[in-house]
Order: structure tokens, then C-alpha cells, then sequence
């Protein structure tokens, strides 16, 4: 995936617009547009949400509206640490909840420089909660990732 957000709001809180792309290597192309808001909760943690529309261009056209909710607390300047949750509307006609941690480790270019990268690493639950068969809790199927990020503050 390849995906760029912009910023329009800053403060306490924060809100932007993102674009992202699925390249078709081991699936159908997708695209993802949504609204993410950023709420910084004191000088250490943060809590983010917003609301994404997913298409994947399939026979049929793959729909889904995500609404993620996401808390992060900083350990030290570089270390962080989150929990995440969110609601997930596959075809707009049921839901799920997925449940997931993560913790990471924000590279920097200096003393008081801003940030370069981030490195993550992730535990998930993607269908944690699913609506399709009487409300079951899912923990046959997880996901464990290692993430990238790099920033380009303009």
C-alpha cells in the first residue's frame, strides 16, 4: 500500500485528508479515502479515529466503511506504546470490531529534532467481534507485523 495524508487542522487537534492505494501484487486494486482526526491528550498520548471509505475494484466491487479508534501513550521521547479497536462496516451490511496492540519506537534526527521514522511492531485480531454469525468473538485468525513509516514535514 502506499498512502500520503494532509493536514488542514493543527493544534490539540488534528484532522486531514488521506488517499491510499492497494497495488494488485497478491490482490485487487483498492483504493482508500477518509477523514483521520488526531486528539493529543497532554504532552504523552494520543487518541486517534476518523472515518475511511475502503473500495477494492473486484468482481463484485468490494466495499466497506472503517471507523478505527486507536490510543497511544509515549514511554520516553522515543518509545510509544497503543491499543486499537475500531468498528468495520464490510459492504455497509453488517460489522465487525477488530482488537489489536502495538508498540514502536519513533527514530529522530537529533536532540529536539522532529521525527524521521517510526519503527512498529503489531499484534491483531481482525475479526475480533463479527456480526455475520450471531456476534462471535474470532481468535482463530491473527496478524503479527512489523511497520515503517517515514515523515516528510513540509
Amino acid at each position: 500500500s502506499l498512502y500520503g495524508t494532509f493536514r488542514f487542522v493543527r493544534g490539540e487537534l488534528e484532522v486531514g485528508a488521506r488517499l491510499a492505494l492497494t497495488l494488485p501484487i497478491d490482490r485487487d486494486f483498492g483504493v482508500n479515502v477518509g477523514v483521520p482526526v488526531l486528539l493529543h491528550i497532554g504532552d504523552g498520548a494520543r487518541l486517534d479515529t476518523g472515518a475511511f471509505v475502503d473500495l477494492t475494484f473486484s468482481d463484485p466491487l468490494g466495499k466497506a466503511l472503517n471507523i478505527p479508534i486507536a490510543f497511544t501513550a509515549n514511554l520516553n521521547p522515543n518509545l510509544f506504546l497503543g491499543a486499537r479497536t475500531g468498528l468495520s462496516f464490510p459492504n455497509f451490511d453488517s460489522f465487525g470490531m477488530p482488537l489489536g496492540v502495538y508498540v514502536g519506537y519513533t527514530l529522530a534526527g537529533g536532540a529536539g529534532a522532529t521525527p524521521l521514522a517510526d519503527i512498529t511492531a503489531a499484534f491483531d485480531f481482525p475479526l475480533f467481534l463479527t456480526s455475520g454469525d450471531g456476534d462471535t468473538i474470532h481468535t482463530g485468525l491473527w496478524t503479527a507485523s512489523l511497520n515503517g513509516r517515514i515523515f516528510f514535514n513540509l
